[in-house]
């Protein structure tokens, strides 16, 4: 067997600058083998284009019989001859991969389309993440609509889901990896989650480990926001929160919503709930028939206009491409041997003299990470070039307890560091009391947020003429206040005159002279 250490990243780069056809030898002849590298590439992500999804939708919503020519424009379960035609196509799109294992279940009439992509490590239990899509269609909102004579011919419910599953299952057949990736083209949703249920009842029977179930349903109408939402349990909310780290780490720019409802089952993710598997949805709109933030009302929702025309296929690429990362990066993630933590490292630091203030750390981790700071529950920039984050974060004079999480969703790691904030020198008070003075000692209070090692105080005429000068004493409880005292006199013991003297404050800190003035209002009596 050749080694891990055969240079794949390169290749990989070297692959997706070359034709898809030569793409296809070079990845049969070097990439079916188990890799210990996690961070998929962007020229990878940047292979899903919107051609190829768009032709997938428009080859579901025509449906033609390769053999008759026959254009069904619907792929309802109850129309059996249009429903096989599809499964036909999905099964023929999945054979364009050697490396996928192609089977079919069949259940009340109807038939699910499966293509798994098997584990290279046959000595372990196999995992399991399932991407699926339901590829039967309905256009009940019509007046009159017959699944058996009627037209729906689906291109956004769900022929961007299929679309989606068969673009990812063509590339990540490309690799091998220690759990097994299943894809799946559900029948019989729109009739009551009929295909899903059977698979998911299946699965449970066997025993079999489904770490992952992300299911994409409707996701390409929407022209205002770039938004999707995500369906969860309590148990799956894991997998949304992991989406999310996929969508900052790679900047898709995509808008995600959770939606956290146990009772929610709307779609194929509900029978792996019911049989104790995580799964989520991903869909344009748990409401897609109405309005609500950043979403208009899809009026093509469930009618025979819903066409690809009405599609917005940069919003699917989008969606596509985060789908790809977050099942390449799961599934990569469970196939090498890892530290059971994200791994970070914050080298010490000196000393700080500014706040608001940049820290900086290494990220360790061959995985994409979420990196919060505290105790502001900041969320740290993330330089994936040179794989570094950092924040800016408000520090307090003295000791900051900082505290840096790094998660990937399934794990967590925290840092706890100290960072000293000892600013320049800045005055926090001068103070001359009483003021006006007549007849009392005037006291001169000054306080800093350094260390000071001297204070005197220069007492002047307002032509600049010298009075006095007082040497200061430091405060028992801290060299950062200093104060000083004086009895209304100059040097020959004689009272001074009724007029406004000008203060001088200077202070010696850290070698340093600091000088403030303070006006002084004498009275005499």
């Amino acid at each position: 067997m050749v080694s891990n250490s055969l240079g794949q990243r390169s290749l990989i780069n070297l692959h997706l600058a070359l034709s898809s056809r030569l793409l296809w030898v070079l990845t049969l002849k070097f990439l079916l083998l188990p890799h210990s590298w996690a961070a998929i590439p962007d020229e990878l992500i940047a292979s899903i284009q919107s051609e190829n999804l768009r032709s997938h939708i428009v080859a579901l919503q025509e449906n033609i019989d390769r053999n008759t020519g026959k254009v069904y424009r619907t792929r309802n379960a109850l129309h059996r001859h249009a429903s096989d035609n599809s499964a036909n196509y999905i099964t023929n799109q999945f054979r364009r991969s050697p490396q996928l294992k192609i089977g079919s279940e069949e259940f009340s009439g109807m038939r699910n389309v499966i293509a798994k992509l098997p584990s290279w490590n046959m000595a372990e239990p196999n995992r399991i993440f399932i991407l699926c899509a339901h590829y039967d269609s309905k256009a009940n909102r019509d007046p009159n609509w017959n699944p058996l004579i009627s037209k729906a011919p689906g291109a956004n419910d769900n022929g961007t889901g299929v679309a989606i599953m068969l673009e990812i299952a063509r590339i990540l057949s490309a690799f091998k990896f220690n759990c097994e990736l299943r894809f799946i083209a559900f029948d019989g949703k729109e009739v009551g989650l009929i295909g899903s249920q059977h698979h998911a009842k299946k699965a449970a029977e066997s025993g079999e480990h489904i770490v992952a179930t992300f299911n994409i349903d409707m996701i390409g109408f929407n022209w205002i926001n770039d938004q999707i939402d995500i369906v969860t349990n309590n148990r799956s909310s894991w997998m949304a929160e992991f989406t999310r780290i996929i969508n900052n780490w790679f900047d898709f720019d995509l808008e995600i919503h959770e939606f956290r409802d146990d009772l929610f089952g709307y779609s194929d993710h509900k029978p792996f709930w019911d049989q104790g598997y995580d799964a989520v949805t991903l869909v344009e709109n748990i409401t897609p028939w109405r309005d609500s933030r950043g979403y208009e009302a899809n009026p093509f929702y469930h009618t025979s206009k819903d066409t690809v025309d009405k599609i917005n296929l940069n919003l699917v690429t989008k969606v596509a491409r985060l789908a790809l990362a977050v099942l390449y990066n799961l599934a990569s993630r469970d196939s090498v041997f890892l530290p059971s933590k994200p791994l970070i490292a914050f080298d010490p630091l000196p000393p700080v003299n500014q706040s608001p203030f940049k820290i900086k750390g290494r990220i360790l981790s061959p995985f994409p990470l979420r990196i919060t700071i505290e105790p502001r529950n900041l969320i740290a920039d993330i330089d994936r070039a040179n794989r570094v984050y950092s924040a800016l974060v408000s520090l307090k004079n003295g000791i900051n307890h900082v505290k840096i999480t790094a998660t990937d969703a399934i794990q967590t790691n925290t840092l706890e560091q100290q960072i000293e904030y000892q600013p320049d020198f800045e005055w926090i008070s001068t103070i001359v009391y009483p003021n006006p003075s007549y007849k009392d000692l005037v006291t001169f209070r000054a306080e800093s947020n350094r260390p000071v090692d001297s204070m005197q105080v220069a007492v002047h005429q307002v032509d600049g003429t010298l009075v006095r000068q007082i040497s200061g004493v430091a405060d028992r409880s801290t060299p950062k206040i200093w104060r000083a005292w004086w009895n209304r006199k100059i040097t020959y013991g004689i009272e001074v005159a009724t007029a406004v003297y000008i203060c001088k404050f200077e202070v010696e800190s850290d070698s340093r002279i600091h000088a403030r003035h303070q006006k002084l209002v004498v009275v005499k009596e």
